[in-house]
């Protein structure tokens, strides 16, 4: 069975995740937790027996680096057992600093990787950073059906291991568009507002203001975690559910295996091309 993994954008899924039986790590996202609380999350997901894991944005910039120059102590004495990176300028600023000497780390979704060949071309671009040590694991791309995501041969590949997204909101931007500045300006808090498109879906938007960054998500899920037959046959090392909007409960129910209402979910791309 492939380990299960998790990530949390709230205190209240962090936890709610820790009392998941079958919970294997526990990923907190900096965008939206204190520098200063993380080694508290740390100690809670050890002491439930979790590994804990932070996820890093899909964007670095200038405000980025700042924000790290001055968390970065914060993040290595929380004592974290995996970094998770959104992007490659982020991985080499920390692997610069000597973090990936001391904590291993993976690779997200948004580094996108489509095919072997980019694979490949990962591997050339971490081996000529300098950077030897391979991931811990690499999530293939969001836009990937089931076919595609066959053909891809990762254990065969520097026996690197692949990481399924089997339930989430798929980001549909990540932008420094901030829509709460441009609705009524900026407050510098973060905050939870709502876009309804065309055909009146409403879709989450959060912003991060640590990283003046601003996300869209999709107005349903993506799940697939009951396609058994067909992750059996992915055989991924791990299975990531990703938390964004959710209340603990929605949390608590969703990895206890509860599919969401019909109407209330989509299978994304799993089972259809992008074009």
């Amino acid at each position: 069975m492939p380990d299960i993994t998790v990530t949390t954008e709230t205190v209240e899924q962090f936890d709610a995740a820790l009392k998941s039986l079958d919970t294997g790590t526990v990923y907190a996202d900096i965008r939206f937790f204190d520098a200063v609380s993380l080694k508290e999350l740390v100690i809670k997901a050890h002491e439930s027996g979790r590994k804990a894991g932070l996820r890093l944005p899909q964007i670095y910039r200038d405000i980025s680096r700042e924000f790290y120059e001055a968390a970065l102590n914060d993040i290595i004495r929380a004592g974290f057992d995996v970094l998770m990176f959104g992007n490659m300028e982020e991985l080499l600023y920390f692997n610069n600093e000597g973090v990936l000497r001391e904590i291993p780390y993976a690779i997200d979704h948004s580094i996108y990787i489509y095919n072997n060949a980019s694979v490949q071309m990962l591997i050339k671009m971490l081996n000529e950073a300098g950077i030897r040590k391979m991931p811990e694991s690499i999530a293939y791309s969001l836009e990937l059906n089931f076919k595609e995501l066959m053909d891809i041969e990762l254990n065969d590949i520097n026996d690197l291991k692949g990481e399924l997204t089997v339930y989430g909101r798929v980001p549909m931007m990540v932008s420094a568009q901030c829509m709460g500045k441009t609705v009524s300006g900026c407050d510098g808090r973060d905050k939870l507002l709502w876009l309804k498109d065309r055909t009146g879906a409403r879709m989450p938007v959060k912003n991060s203001c640590r990283f003046c960054l601003n996300t869209i998500y999709n107005s349903v899920p993506t799940a697939v975690y009951d396609m058994k037959d067909e992750i059996m046959k992915l055989a991924p090392a791990s299975i990531r559910y990703e938390f964004t909007v959710e209340s603990a409960a929605e949390v608590k129910a969703v990895l206890s295996g509860k599919m969401p209402e019909p109407g209330r979910f989509t299978r994304g791309h799993f089972k259809k091309s992008v074009l």
